[in-house]
This record gives structure tokens, C-alpha cells and sequence, in this order.
């Protein structure tokens, strides 16, 4: 299970004509993310949370892609820094 809300908190909205990058929109997020074992729904196996910042790319007008940082903690308490990309 994943949730994660996210907020613009920079409007770039600009790129570069070659090589044809455009920066939209750089957001924060919070997240929850949880992991559950199939015979028990109740307690969940493993969970993090935390905060993310993402920007907004798009590359040669074929899509958006989201590159950005994660910082949270995990179920045991533990803190962890992650890099995010996706499309």
C-alpha cells in the first residue's frame, strides 16, 4: 500500500530547446508506504514514511519523468535518504 500527498511548491515551467528538456514543477510530498503479509491484514509486515521532493521533467515532448529525493524512517526507527525516478 502506497499514499503519498503532493503539493507544488515552485512553478519553473521552462526548459531548454536542445536537447529539448522542460522543467515543470517542483513538488513536496509526504508519504506513508506499507507492506502487509497475505494471511494478516491487520499489522503491516513493514511501513516508512517521511517527505519527498520531486521535479517535474519532460524530455522531447514524450512524456513527464520525476526525479527527486526521499527522506524518511522506517518501522524500526531507522532514518534513510533515497533518490526517486519514474515516469
Amino acid at each position: 500500500m502506497r499514499n503519498t500527498l503532493y503539493r507544488p511548491i515552485y512553478k519553473v515551467r521552462e526548459g531548454i530547446w536542445t536537447p529539448q528538456i522542460y522543467l515543470e514543477d517542483i513538488s513536496a510530498g509526504l508519504f506513508f508506504d506499507a507492506a502487509f503479509r497475505k494471511d494478516n491484514y491487520k499489522q503491516p509486515e513493514q511501513y516508512s514514511y517521511g517527505i519527498e521532493l520531486i521535479a517535474e521533467i519532460g524530455a522531447a515532448f514524450r512524456g513527464m519523468m520525476n526525479a527527486g529525493l526521499r527522506v524518511g524512517y522506517d518501522k524500526e526507527g531507522n532514518a534513510f535518504i533515497g533518490m526517486i525516478l519514474g515516469m
